[in-house]
């Protein structure tokens, strides 16, 4: 970069404390505030800059600079503190601001200021921030000068010769100081830390599993729960200024960020105090502490991160303010609970530049204004930092200060705050689950978070089913459940007699239902239209009393399943872990979180019964005959524990028969259908030549859906027009703009309201048919009771699979056939 070519750039001050300012380069301005550093607690390599106590020492002193610095003009107030009013002139904008009446007060005085002369040298300073490293032979000689980099986030920003610095003589000092403190190393260039976390995991997923009750933020930096703020996670996105080093963090909260391009973040609003803000003076009122876990993109981290992610510590929540950059920011300082020992992260071989409390207690002033009390956070004055305030964010002068200004001030950044308790409330290592004897307390959603690794430290997430296991040493803990008897899962709410059971389905008004009853069963079918030439079926058969307690009926087939079921996972989905735990059996099947699969002689035995029972219910149903039917060959079982779930989904991909078909075992669900929001809305979001955008669909709609004339109209113009591809988007761009206008003023156009709800009860049987219904529509589960498996079977036709993805064994289908007699009604 050739520094000659930048310009100097100054600006008209008057200031109490006399601020000085740049611009490209920017510098850093000094206020003149009281108070000196304590020589016995800061570290001897930085005594020699400590500030002398004689204007005349330090008049002689800085004459001594080079004389290639550059000389600019400070104020030193006389012995009363009154200053006169003596600006410098500098090329800047035109804007000023009104002086606050607040600092006017002396400008009359007869005393006279004295005005020194400084000359800086950004050598010397360079040598501070970035001593060259002894070597055997020049020891015990002076290192050679070297010009200080930048700050990792604020590239380009140098202090070169010919950069103007102005400095407050008797506070110079801190400045260095300040830089020395918050100076920033690339990641690549990181020392490696003296010691490793407590926990640490290498995916998000395992980390918030296994913190949960501490940290569950799947996504953002802060998380908090019933106002009460819980934990940090800093990782990349941090904001220019934020800190970290062995006992102080400050950052920004979390927040009001927009994606800019395709992996930056930048702010889009400005920071109200809202709940975070509110949780984080509540953790100030309460000395409640929080826990921080850093990311190994964190670029503020004084060392290298040995994991993706690092528990740190326990931090005492200091102080909440307000900034102002292009929006309002919302800051906190936070400080180590226990700093009388060294944090892990401090580099190897390192010692603490300034010690807690080594500087005194940061300069403290009260507004005028708003009358509140703020602490001098920068070194280039106090700022009243109320966001509400007339003067928020003003210097004396009221002058805004630039980014470039904004150094710390280190006796703010290095004080001590006292809690009456400065113990961690908990270790960041949770103890392992412990089984319960009580029957269904092991199927609990507790019983589902990760496991903090007593061994060394890892999350994981339970992934098997038989218990958890450390991927990082190898650690197993397999607690032995207490099954759920089938007489346990039986809902008061819901009541079975050996009667034909009642329904708690319901639908929308044009969905048509039949009703039949047979084998204990009610079979209720429901027909809708699933395209414009095409229903769809769904048929709900809803289990008694006399069904249930059959001799290898669904009570055996739930009490067998709980300690014999192995293999059991969670498989990985979009990288995550699904919510189930899952397994296939017969033909492999290829759905989008596709797993092995196992031949039906290697299941046990309730899952061929299921594919049994399964056939005889279709073939019940639909009227065909043994040998019309189109037969199951695969059987995929889910096990869902409390507050488990399947998300909206198909089972429509290619290569599967049309009939799909689901026996329900264990506590109540919720089974709804609805049709795809493209389908139901005719909008869909396409990427063409790298552009994103909304386009209508060439779906012919249905009767009942929003803007029916519309879209017909609109679908009939394009077929009949001859429009390129590029026009055809650009139209159908137009339409779907249209689509979205003639939207009612309260009319959401991306919801979708269920067509048909299905509450499904322990052995109730669920078939749906068509191909168009898995294309056009698709269904979701919410169970409701403690642990519930679905078993559900397919036809895969060979196109499904490919070569390679073809089983290594025979898959025979189930030769048993159920055919109902032993609860025939």
């Amino acid at each position: 970069m050739n520094m000659n070519s930048r310009h100097d750039s100054f600006y008209e001050s008057q200031d109490k404390r006399s601020s000085l300012g740049f611009m490209d380069p920017p510098s850093s301005p000094l206020s003149s505030v009281p108070g000196d550093l304590d020589y016995q607690r800061v570290p001897q390599d930085l005594q020699h800059i400590m500030p002398d106590n004689s204007i005349e020492d330090r008049r002689s002193r800085l004459s001594s600079a080079s004389s290639s610095a550059v000389m600019s003009t400070i104020h030193v107030a006389s012995p009363n503190n009154t200053l006169h009013e003596s600006p410098t002139f500098v090329r800047r904008s035109e804007r000023k601001r009104k002086v606050p009446t607040r600092y006017m007060k002396g400008a009359e005085s007869d005393d006279v200021s004295l005005v020194v002369k400084i000359k800086v040298n950004p050598e010397r300073l360079g040598q501070i921030l970035h001593p060259a490293p002894p070597t055997p032979s020049t020891a015990t000689s002076s290192p050679e000068p070297m010009l200080p980099t930048s700050p990792e986030f604020e590239p380009g920003i140098l202090l070169p010769e010919t950069q103007p610095v102005t400095l407050v003589a008797p506070n110079h000092d801190l400045i260095a100081l300040s830089l020395v403190i918050t100076k920033k190393v690339p990641i690549e260039q990181k020392p490696n830390p003296r010691g490793q976390p407590e926990i640490w995991a290498e995916s998000r997923h395992h980390l918030c599993e296994s913190l949960s009750g501490l940290y569950a933020s799947w996504q953002g930096s802060y998380y908090g729960k019933n106002g009460v703020a819980k934990a940090f996670m800093l990782d990349g996105n941090g904001h220019a200024r934020d800190h970290l080093d062995e006992n102080v963090i400050i950052l920004r909260a979390s927040g009001s960020m927009a994606k800019d391009g395709e992996n930056g973040m930048k702010q889009r609003e400005d920071q109200e105090p809202k709940h975070q803000y509110r949780a984080m003076v509540n953790s100030i009122q309460q000395q409640s502490p929080v826990a921080v876990i850093c990311g190994d993109k964190n670029s503020q981290v004084p060392s290298k991160m040995p994991h993706k992610y690092n528990s740190l510590d326990w931090y005492k929540v200091t102080h909440v303010w307000t900034e102002r950059d292009r929006f309002n920011v919302i800051k906190y300082r936070l400080e180590k609970l226990d700093s009388t020992t060294a944090g892990w992260w401090v580099p190897q071989g390192s010692e603490p530049v300034v010690e807690l409390g080594a500087l005194g207690s940061p300069v403290n002033q009260h507004c005028d204004s708003c009358r509140s009390d703020y602490d001098q956070i920068y070194l280039c004055g106090w700022m009243c930092l109320n966001s509400k305030c007339e003067n928020f964010w003003l210097l004396a002068d009221g002058s805004t200060p630039d980014a470039a200004q904004l150094i710390y001030d280190p006796r703010f950044l290095k004080q001590k705050v006292f809690w009456a308790n400065e113990q961690a409330p908990l270790s960041f290592r949770f103890p392992p689950y412990t089984t319960s004897a009580i029957a269904g307390e092991d199927y609990k959603a507790e019983n589902l978070r990760g496991m903090t690794c007593p061994e060394c430290g890892k999350c994981n997430a339970r992934v098997k089913w038989e218990g958890w296991e450390c991927t990082g040493c190898g650690f197993e803990h397999k607690p032995r459940i207490t099954p759920l008897p089938a007489a346990s899962i039986q809902d008061q709410n819901y009541p079975v007699t050996d009667a034909y059971p009642s329904s708690h389905d319901s639908t929308l008004p044009h969905v048509k239902i039949s009703v039949d009853f047979s084998h204990n069963y009610r079979w209720i079918t429901y027909k809708f239209k699933v395209s414009a030439t095409e229903e769809g079926e769904v048929v709900h058969g809803i289990a008694n009393k006399v069904v249930r307690e059959e001799v290898g009926g669904p009570n055996e087939m739930w009490e067998h399943l709980q300690t014999n079921c192995h293999g059991l996972v969670r498989r990985e989905l979009s990288n995550a872990l699904m919510n189930s735990f899952t397994i296939n059996y017969g033909m492999p099947y290829k759905f989008i979180a596709a797993g092995d699969s196992l031949p039906f002689t290697d299941a046990p035995w309730p899952v061929t019964e299921a594919v049994s029972r399964l056939n005889w219910a279709d073939r019940m149903t639909s009227g065909n005959d043994v040998e019309e039917q189109e037969k199951f060959n695969e059987l995929y079982l889910v096990a869902y524990l409390q507050d488990q779930s399947m998300s909206y989904h198909d089972d429509g991909e290619k290569g599967l028969g049309s009939t799909v078909a689901t026996l329900s075992l264990g506590g109540r669900a919720d089974m709804n259908f609805r049709p795809k929001a493209p389908f139901y809305h005719g909008m869909k979001a396409i990427t063409h030549n790298q552009k994103k955008m909304t386009v209508m669909t060439m779906d012919d709609p249905l009767p009942e859906f929003p803007n029916y004339e519309l879209r017909k109209q609109f679908i009939a113009e394009i077929q009949n027009s001859n429009l390129s591809d590029d026009e055809d988007k650009e139209r159908r761009a137009e339409m779907a703009v249209a689509l979205r206008a003639a939207y009612a003023s309260k009319k959401s156009h991306s919801k979708v309201d269920d067509y048909v709800k299905l509450s499904l009860g322990h052995g109730d049987i669920v078939i749906m048919r068509g191909a168009h219904l898995q294309k056009y529509y698709e269904h979701g589960v919410t169970p409701k009771g403690l642990m519930r498996y679905a078993l559900t079977c397919r036809t895969v036709l060979p196109g499904h699979l490919k070569k390679s993805e073809l089983p290594d064994y025979e898959v025979d289908l189930v030769q048993n056939e159920y055919d109902g007699r032993r609860i025939a009604k």
